[in-house]
Parts: C-alpha cells; sequence; structure tokens
C-alpha cells in the first residue's frame, strides 16, 4: 500500500500465496461433487451440469430442487435413447413410440410422436448440453416443466424461426381478426417504467385475445390447421408463464415482403424499476442479400451493447462500414451505441443473458 499525491494505490502481495483454498468448499467442482454425495444422485455430466446451472442461476440448493431436475433430465435422456435405438430397428420407428410416457413430477404424461422427433432433432449432437441449463431456467423462474414447455423453450433458444412457424401458418387467419395488435409496441426511445409495463400489458392482453380466438377457432378448423392450433396455443401459453416472473416478449415482425424479423425482449422483473435494469433483446433477421442475422442488444438505459453474429467473413466488413450510420441513427433517437461486436457463437442464447452468476464460487484472499 502506497500514496501517490492524493491517490492510494493498493497492490496485492501474491508472494509465496497458496491457493489451497480453492481445493476445498470454496472450488466449484469439489462443492459439486458434495451436492452428489449428499442428495446420493447420479454423477454424470448432465446432472453436473445442472448443479452448476442451478448455481449460476441463484437457485436454492435444497432436495426437491435437485431431485426434480435430475429426475427430469434422465427421464428425458432416456427417452431420447429407446427412440434412437427403435428408429434404428426399424424403418418405421415413429409408429412405436405413440403410447410412451414420461414421469414429471410423479404424473405421467403421454408424449406425441412429433414432440419426440423434434426434442431428438433439437438436440442432436452437442446441444444435449443445453436440457440442464433448461431444467435449472424452469426451475429458477417457477415454469411448469410440462414435456411441451420444455421442448418449446428448448426450440425458442436454439431456433426462434422455428419457433413461430405456428405463427406464419396461421397469420392469415390471425390478422383477419387482428388487423393490428400493437406488433411494434417495442419500437420507442422512451426507456422507462411506463414503456416496459404498458407495453408488456398491450402484449398480455392481444396475446390473451388471440388464444381466445384460437380456442374457438381450432374446432372449426381441418386436423391439419387443428393440430397447429394446438402448438400455437401451447407456445403462447408458455410466454405467458414466462411473463410471471420476466418481461418477456417475442415479435414476428414483416418488415419488406423479403424481410422478416423476429424480437425477443427479455428482462429480469423487480419489484421496484432501476433505470439500469438490462433489458436483453434478441433480433432474428431473415435476410435476401446476408441469409439470416441474428442481432443482441444488451440495452442499460440509454446504453446499447450490440452483437451481430452468423454473417460470413465479408459481410462484417460491410457491416463495419456502416456502424457509424448505425450509431447516428440510433443517436438521433436518443440511443448511444457503446459497443458494436460480431462473436462467432453457434446460437443466441436467451439462457445465458439471464444467469445471476456465471462463476458462483470463487475465493478471494488479498494481503496488501
Amino acid at each position: 500500500m502506497s500514496f501517490d499525491g492524493e491517490i492510494l494505490k493498493i497492490k496485492p502481495d501474491l508472494t509465496n500465496r497458496e491457493f489451497n483454498n480453492l481445493s476445498s468448499l470454496f472450488k466449484k467442482e469439489d462443492y459439486v461433487d458434495s451436492i452428489f454425495k449428499e442428495f446420493n444422485i447420479e454423477k454424470n455430466p448432465l446432472n453436473k451440469e445442472f448443479i452448476k446451472s442451478l448455481m449460476e442461476y441463484n437457485v436454492t440448493l435444497n432436495e426437491e430442487n435437485i431431485l426434480t431436475g435430475t429426475g427430469l433430465i434422465n427421464n428425458i435422456k432416456n427417452m431420447i435413447k429407446i427412440y434412437e435405438e427403435r428408429k434404428l430397428s426399424s424403418s418405421n420407428g415413429l409408429n412405436y413410440l405413440n403410447a410412451m410416457k414420461i414421469n414429471i413430477n410423479g404424473d405421467n404424461y403421454s408424449i406425441d410422436d412429433e414432440y419426440i422427433f423434434l426434442l431428438c432433432n433439437l438436440l442432436k449432437d452437442e446441444e444435449i448440453k443445453l436440457l440442464p441449463k433448461v431444467m435449472a431456467f424452469l426451475i429458477k423462474y417457477n415454469i411448469k416443466p410440462t414435456f411441451n414447455n420444455i421442448v418449446n423453450f428448448i426450440e425458442l433458444n436454439l431456433d426462434m424461426e422455428l419457433f413461430s412457424k405456428d405463427y406464419e401458418i396461421l397469420k392469415n387467419i390471425i390478422n383477419k381478426e387482428f388487423t393490428n395488435y400493437n406488433k411494434n409496441i417495442i419500437i420507442s426511445n422512451e426507456v422507462s417504467k411506463t414503456f416496459i409495463e404498458e407495453s408488456k400489458n398491450i402484449y398480455l392482453y392481444n396475446m390473451n385475445q388471440i388464444l381466445k380466438f384460437l380456442k374457438n377457432h381450432k374446432f372449426k378448423a381441418s386436423k391439419e390447421i387443428y393440430n397447429t392450433i394446438k402448438r400455437f396455443e401451447e407456445k403462447l401459453e408458455l410466454i405467458k408463464e414466462l411473463n410471471s416472473n420476466l418481461t418477456f416478449i417475442f415479435l414476428p415482425i414483416e418488415l419488406k415482403k423479403d424481410i422478416n424479423s423476429l424480437i425477443a425482449l427479455v428482462k429480469k422483473k423487480r419489484h421496484k424499476y432501476d433505470y439500469q435494469d438490462t433489458v436483453n433483446i434478441f433480433i432474428n433477421i431473415k435476410t435476401k442479400n446476408f441469409g439470416k442475422v441474428e442481432v443482441f442488444v444488451k440495452a442499460i438505459n440509454m446504453d446499447l451493447n450490440i452483437e451481430f453474429n452468423n454473417l460470413n467473413k465479408e459481410d462484417i466488413e460491410y457491416f463495419r462500414s456502416k456502424e457509424e450510420y448505425l450509431r447516428s441513427i440510433l443517436k438521433s433517437i436518443g440511443y448511444k451505441v457503446v459497443s458494436i461486436k460480431y462473436p462467432y457463437k453457434k446460437n443466441l442464447n436467451i439462457l445465458d443473458t439471464l444467469a445471476v452468476n456465471p462463476n458462483p464460487l470463487f475465493s478471494l484472499d488479498i494481503k496488501v
């Protein structure tokens, strides 16, 4: 410790520093291992990732949360294994799965073969690692862990375009009934309590109106449209549940004939609004010249951090040449662009933005 004029400088003393304490309870790996022993659960990669995810979301590590999550994960993992085995043994494997059931929180749910097919395709290759984080998220925000909710939320994270497919099929029916249901409610330069809460209220009101209309309409529809309406209803119900403890707005927006956009706005709900609250905005734009462009905007008050993803190398240079224009346009409506980045990510992930503690356990022992 020393003074430089009026400035106090503090320098850590790392001489002969021993990090043995990191192998104690404060070391994440050992702490996770202690959870397996305490609750007598199988130690495998998915369960391990689930415990870490609970910690990241600041979820209480009690018996109910841990056993509920690990039970669901193992049931779904086994279901996927059975599906793959039967698919290999029969060219018509789906027919053998209609009667399959999965136990969720003590209840047996019949699983539609279409959802099994969808889940197995979504979680192919390395994406199975997303399952533990989804379970932790559902527990954190008190969302019913039904099989359909699990599949739909995974779909929302991995493929926003696929998530909105049912809307695309039904939009002509919906638009005839609802000519303008405030698709552009989040296009505003007033980041305030009024903006967030009123937008959400309008959004949920119109969603309920659409749900009511679809419930009445589906019984008059063909079998194909009936199934599409049923899937869309389930997705809208999931979005309603997300809005119980979050502000979550998902909007398919038609910009031009050849440009379609999907926007998801996510904000943690607090008892008291804070201008420094982070609003996470996911934009999925399907363009003619650049293909599918994913944009992630982290907004804190009027400051924006922007990430463009899924761009070809040559397209990144073009986007960089337009950065000042983008900054100027956003500045004219009151926003300040703090940063623009072009990271390589396989998918923009809603789950990661809501983690409370990405590195939940650490030890700090500084000598000065």
